[in-house]
């Protein structure tokens, strides 16, 4: 995730320089990644120096540059993967989760500073861990039960 690169380590310090708390931190490179990462469907292997400089990209990239500018910025942060419900189906999808003084998962893709229901978290982790979803493809069953 190349959070200790010193160009998102001024990143991380640039974005949140006016915040007093963890969560104002977050919530500053949540906003951040949101409204500067154009939304532009990929296929690549994330990494979040190469994003920092295109500012394009798809779940995987909003996430992977989220987290490397939580941990540059001194918070703890991890990659999340599962499914999102979106226009009557599941599709696959990544998303930030981040330390303060708890675990808030939010989603710089669809901006969403809190993740909702529609988020169903499957793993955690980097690509070597993302790649066992792939085993679980065809073979996972979602039924929603009730909708509100």
């Amino acid at each position: 995730l190349q959070s200790d690169n010193p160009e998102l380590i001024r990143k991380a310090r640039e974005i949140t320089a006016h915040c007093t708390n963890q969560l104002d931190m977050a919530v500053a490179i949540y906003d951040w990644v949101y409204r500067r990462v154009a939304k532009v469907p990929t296929v690549s292997l994330p990494s979040a120096l190469d994003i920092l400089n295109d500012l394009r990209g798809d779940c995987n990239e909003h996430t992977y540059l989220f987290v490397a500018l939580a941990r540059a910025a001194g918070l703890p942060a991890k990659i999340m993967v599962g499914l999102v419900y979106n226009e009557d189906a599941f599709y696959y999808h990544a998303w930030p989760a981040v330390h303060v003084g708890r675990w808030l998962e939010m989603d710089p893709t669809f901006g969403q500073p809190g993740v909702d229901a529609t988020h169903l978290a499957l793993l955690e982790g980097e690509l070597p861990n993302q790649l066992k979803l792939m085993g679980m493809l065809g073979r996972l069953q979602v039924e929603i039960v009730s909708e509100e």
